[in-house]
């Protein structure tokens, strides 16, 4: 026996047919609901939100170049350490891209047949990984 959509969330959710029948109306949403129930969500709260009210987010911002640029905002976070690990991750992600950076010049230097003197001297001639860039987190009030 083939069961409406109404009774189908009327009986995962533990509600009456009037209350599944809001949920479907206000919602317009399609089983298998993933993250939260559907009284939570006629409550207010979407899938992509947690069930805690959120009163600060954290950015993790990135400046490419702080000489000429401005930060950008990478991503948005509900917690200091969500935004310090993607801040963390993408600094090794560009460390290692640097040294892959550098490795391809000298690789090119000593091809060019350069001795190590001159390679050192180029190579110092750059600057350190980070030294015109910068990461940060922002703390940001969310108001209602």
């Amino acid at each position: 026996m083939t069961k409406t959509i109404e009774e189908q969330i009327s009986k995962i959710f533990d509600c009456d047919l009037s209350y599944a029948n809001k949920v479907i109306a206000s919602l317009k949403i399609n089983l298998p609901i993933q993250g939260a129930t559907a009284k939570q969500m006629y409550e207010g709260y979407s899938v992509i939100h947690s069930l805690e009210k959120v009163d600060r987010l954290y950015e993790f911002v990135y400046c490419g170049m702080t000489e000429e640029s401005s930060y950008a905002t990478m991503s948005v976070h509900r917690t200091h350490k969500g935004a310090e690990t993607a801040m963390n991750k993408h600094k090794e992600e560009q460390r290692i891209e640097h040294e892959q950076k550098m490795k391809r010049y000298i690789d090119s230097w000593k091809e060019e047949g350069n001795d190590d003197e001159t390679i050192k001297i180029l190579t110092d001639s750059f600057p350190p990984f980070g030294r015109f860039e910068d990461w940060g987190i922002n703390e940001t009030e969310v108001l209602e």
